[in-house]
Parts: structure tokens; C-alpha cells; sequence
């Protein structure tokens, strides 16, 4: 059974004005890709978390992190849209988590992120 191997931030990009006394609301974007070693022997892969918070004038945020996931010997090694399928909400909670651990090493609130559909 495939385990994550680790959860980075490659971008990490976020603003926000001061003094906001209502709730912020964006439509984001959330996107999910696939990255393969250059060896693709190697039994590590990863799903890429891409989040944009979307346009406004007091909040950006955006983001993309690296989750990365190893394959045990012998075990079949899935690729393109079959380890996203399998993967994409799991790398989600993932980025939502670090994410939100991150801001609070900030000393921001957390964010309350969208739910996938």
C-alpha cells in the first residue's frame, strides 16, 4: 500500500490587509497534477496541490505544495490520472493542514478552505 512520503511547500505566498473586522470570502482555485522522478523506476511520485485564492483586495494566497507519495517494492506504481483519482483529496487535507499550520507559525488565524466536490 502506497504511505505519504512528506508534504513541502515549493510556493508559499501570503498577504493580507490589516484590521479586517468581517470574514473574507474568494472563489479560489484548486488544481491537482502529477510528478514523476526522471528515473520512473523510482517508487516515489507525488500530487501537486496548486491553490489560489482568487481576486480581492485584502487576501492573497497562493500556494503550491508537494506531496509525496513512496510505493513499496514490487508493489504497481500508479500514474497520471489514476494516482490523482486516488490521492487528490488526501494531498488536499495535506495542504490544508500545512497550510494552516504555517500561518499560525505567522501569527495568522487559520483559514477556513473550501470543501472538494
Amino acid at each position: 500500500m502506497p504511505k505519504i512520503d512528506s508534504v513541502k511547500f515549493d510556493l508559499f505566498d501570503f498577504l493580507i490587509a490589516t484590521d479586517q473586522s468581517e470574514p473574507i470570502t474568494t472563489q479560489p482555485e484548486i488544481a491537482f497534477s502529477l510528478q514523476t522522478p526522471n528515473d520512473p523506476s523510482m517508487p516515489l511520485r507525488a500530487v501537486i496541490v496548486m491553490f489560489d485564492s482568487g481576486k480581492s483586495n485584502v487576501l492573497r494566497f497562493h500556494a503550491r505544495c508537494r506531496v509525496s507519495i513512496r510505493f513499496e517494492p514490487g508493489e504497481d506504481i500508479l500514474e497520471d490520472k489514476e494516482l490523482i483519482s486516488q490521492f487528490y483529496r488526501q494531498a488536499y487535507m495535506l495542504f490544508c493542514k500545512k497550510s494552516n499550520d504555517t500561518l499560525c507559525v505567522l501569527g495568522q488565524n487559520p483559514m477556513v478552505f473550501p470543501e472538494l466536490e
